[in-house]
């Protein structure tokens, strides 16, 4: 039992230590022979407080919000009754029946907080999705930090990068229902740049750049999948 809480301290104070940029910590991260383990253990607890923190929000919010069917005609009345919506659908009846359909929706249309019970595989799939996107994101920006003549190894790479998940224990806020928090995706690069700086032991604008490319480089991943994947549907239809 003790050994079980020091270990969950000692995360706690390595998420910490990523939250604020402590160099320190992304070092004894580095050098840990069980870095790597403890890094995915890290960013698979980060992600379940935060999915659990977000589902508790949900919940009050839910409990607060107004009645989705009274939600929903308030809001319709208000639409169907401004001129220049009767003047639309006068000219394109068209738009009048996909404006029905879309009040028609379930839960005000999207516009209101879901149950506890249907939003509640958002707690259980928020690990699974830290855990994907850290190996995604680790692994690019290890390519791109050996490419500006990095010299960490790849589990040295991962487990620097798992600190970067501290950045996201901002979003604990989201415990408050109505709360929400910003600027956590620019904390996390910030986080990784010290990561990749540390672990590679690279001056500051090849970490930098190496930082700066892995996104970018998803990104055409993703474009090029893209194309490719709609250069597929028209050629089948």
């Amino acid at each position: 039992m003790r050994a079980c809480m020091g270990s969950l301290t000692t995360l706690f104070q390595l998420a910490l230590g990523g939250l604020l940029l402590d160099p320190q910590a992304f070092r004894i991260q580095r050098d840990a022979p069980e870095g790597f383990g403890r890094g995915a253990l890290l960013v698979a607890l980060v992600g379940l407080a935060v999915g659990l923190a977000a589902w508790i929000g949900n919940f009050g919010v839910y409990l607060t919000q107004p009645d989705a069917n009274a939600f929903r005609d308030t809001l319709y009345d208000g639409v169907a009754r401004l001129p220049l919506y009767q003047n639309l659908v006068a000219e394109t009846p068209e738009l009048g029946v996909a404006f029905e359909e879309a009040f028609n929706q379930p839960q005000g249309g999207g516009l209101l907080a879901t149950g506890p019970i249907e939003s509640l595989a958002g707690v259980l799939f928020a690990p699974v999705f830290a855990l994907l996107g850290w190996f995604i994101v680790g692994s690019v920006v290890h390519i791109a930090a050996r490419a500006f003549g990095g010299s960490a190894a790849y589990q040295q790479t991962m487990a620097c990068t798992a600190l970067a998940s501290g950045a996201h224990l901002l979003a604990l806020v989201q415990i408050v229902p109505y709360a929400q928090v910003a600027a956590t995706t620019i904390l996390g690069l910030l986080a990784t740049y010290v990561a990749v700086r540390e672990s590679h032991q690279l001056p500051a604008w090849p970490s930098f750049w190496a930082v700066a490319l892995g996104p970018t480089l998803l990104l055409l991943l993703a474009a090029i999948f893209s194309c490719g994947l709609l250069f597929l549907l028209v050629s089948v239809v």
